[in-house]
């Protein structure tokens, strides 16, 4: 059973429509231009920053990640929209796990239901079943060595330059816990638009966060079909069919993905803790329904043109080491 927070729309056509109206009065001209044309893979060609005098090995050599190339990387995501290979050593992995012991949640649907992970099946019995995502607040982020140190990584900087052709900008990291949902909690949703809504990333969808975006994700549990993997659907970012680009939703099930960009194309990325992989979320993805065990995972995000920057970006630890030593060496 699903907490009374996160019911469905008794009329999906109504619910949309409320969207509809009140998209236009939350953006600016930007947003609303990436909103409408951004949708549309050449015109996110076209409008994407681009420097072609960025140079990725000023951001250094001292990498969490070994035996990885960057820059190829970075090309990898160009052309399927996802590339794999990352794994964050057992350290990290810990010292995340630290805001997990000394942190409280809040569910994505309602930020005044927050509660330990250790406290869950209490907090899930009193709201009649257990919610679906929840997310560690910013401010307990901020101060976590581990974190810094990953979103600060020049591995992971170079990737995110010589996909996006310009400077990125750290803007979002999320540590969030997907959970464990009745197998048959999600049935129904192939057949009711409107259970898509409901379910929101655990459905196919794309975002668009900026012409060009890279996140970076990494497991903090061991992840499969049944735990929560993420799926993206292979060149997707670049090509999609003209149907959903013109319909205001950006979800679709996992039925129509199938017949319409072929199964070979659609990946699910699986691993133990520690499994690392960006992707660019203008291509169609979902994170599965755990449905034997909760997922925590930690994305790390990055964005090329600053007119979609949030007004409170998270903290960039690699520009601040970056600006202290230009300002030695002048």
């Amino acid at each position: 059973m699903t907490s009374t927070t996160e019911q469905a729309p008794k009329n999906w056509l109504t619910y949309y429509g409320k969207r509809a109206l009140e998209v236009p009065k939350k953006m600016d001209r930007h947003r609303f231009a990436l909103e409408t044309a951004g949708r549309f893979g050449e015109v996110r060609k076209r409008a994407a920053k681009s420097d072609r005098q960025l140079n990725v090995g000023k951001y250094g050599e001292d990498s969490l990640f070994t035996g990885v190339d960057f820059v190829a990387a970075g090309r990898t995501l160009e052309r399927d929209g996802i590339v794999q290979g990352l794994q964050l050593p057992q350290e990290s992995i810990d010292g995340l796990w630290e805001i997990v012991r000394t942190r409280p949640c809040a569910s994505r649907a309602d930020r005044t239901i927050s509660f330990m992970y250790e406290d869950r099946a209490d907090k899930f019995a009193e709201l009649g079943g257990p919610i679906i995502r929840a997310d560690y607040l910013r401010e307990d982020l901020d101060d976590n060595e581990a974190l810094d140190r990953i979103a600060g990584d020049p591995g992971l900087r170079k990737i995110a330059a010589t996909y996006l052709g310009a400077e990125p900008i750290l803007t979002r990291h999320n540590l969030s816990w997907i959970f464990a949902q009745a197998p048959d909690s999600f049935d129904t949703y192939d057949e009711k638009p409107y259970e898509l809504a409901r379910f929101g990333s655990q459905t196919f969808h794309y975002d668009l966060y900026d012409y060009k975006s890279v996140s970076f994700f990494f497991y903090l549990t061991d992840c499969d079909e049944t735990t929560g993997c993420h799926t993206f659907v292979a060149g997707t970012h670049r090509r999609k069919k003209l149907a959903h680009m013109l319909t205001l939703s950006r979800q679709r099930t996992d039925r129509e993905v199938d017949s319409v960009y072929g199964a070979d194309k659609v990946t699910n990325v699986v691993g133990p803790a520690g499994t690392g992989f960006a992707t660019d979320a203008s291509g169609f993805h979902k994170a599965n329904v755990p449905v034997s065990a909760d997922r925590l995972a930690l994305r790390v995000r990055f964005l090329s043109n600053p007119h979609f920057v949030s007004s409170r970006p998270n903290v960039d630890p690699l520009a601040a080491r970056l600006d202290e030593a230009d300002s030695l060496g002048k």
